[in-house]
């Protein structure tokens, strides 16, 4: 008799419909209780735990700035340079720091469409630096250093070779430190020069055009 009415209470739970809004409900606070549970994780000191849920979580809760600017400048990093020579009397002669990165910015700001070659000597330094930061401490202070040396009465670069071991010595990282002479000190690329010559122009302009691009010209203030 018992099974039996355990069998009747199955058969009349089976047949009564599903309550959707209960189910739905509940599916919600679930996610609710999810979401706040894993933001106060995110916000919370560093722990195993939080390690483990934001690398799970990292792609779905966090934003970042380059979400909206993906060049956005995260650091204001200059790139200037000094040149020094020895006038007619021998006597060391330096020049003024010319600021690149400042003229670069300078035709940059307020363009809302900068063209990527305003940006050349900012991806140079940034180049320049990720290799530099690649360096041990006794290998930067070594690179922070004239890469020249005393030649009879005049000055000389150091040789390449001689100075890949003095910095290899210095970190035991030859990979790192290649790449960063090949960056400081070596010419990157051949330069090849192309001359070609005259070229008559063949196309023949349609004077209505001419006169329409004059009148442009001179609605927008221009001069002829």
């Amino acid at each position: 008799m018992k099974i039996d009415r355990g069998r009747c209470l199955y058969g009349d739970l089976m047949k009564r419909p599903l309550n959707k809004p209960r189910i739905m409900g509940m599916l919600s606070a679930l996610a609710v209780v999810t979401y706040v549970f894993v933001s106060l994780v995110l916000v919370s000191p560093n722990t195993p735990v939080r390690a483990a849920v934001f690398s799970v979580a990292s792609p779905y809760y966090t934003q970042k700035w380059n979400v909206f600017a993906p060049s956005i400048m995260k650091v204001n990093t200059d790139f200037s340079f000094q040149a020094q020579w020895r006038d007619a009397n021998g006597s060391l002669v330096k020049s003024e720091w010319v600021n690149i990165t400042d003229i670069e910015q300078g035709n940059s700001l307020g363009n809302w469409a900068t063209s990527r070659i305003h940006k050349q000597s900012l991806n140079a330094m940034g180049a320049y630096q990720g290799r530099y930061n690649k360096l041990t401490a006794a290998q930067k202070k070594i690179a922070r250093d004239t890469f020249i040396e005393r030649s009879g009465n005049g000055f000389q670069p150091i040789g390449n070779s001689e100075l890949i071991q003095k910095l290899v010595d210095a970190g035991n990282n030859r990979s790192s430190v290649i790449s960063f002479l090949r960056f400081d000190a070596e010419q990157q690329f051949k330069l090849s020069d192309l001359v070609f010559g005259w070229r008559q122009s063949n196309v023949t302009i349609d004077g209505a055009v001419v006169n329409e691009y004059a009148g442009v010209i001179e609605r927008n203030g221009g001069k002829q």
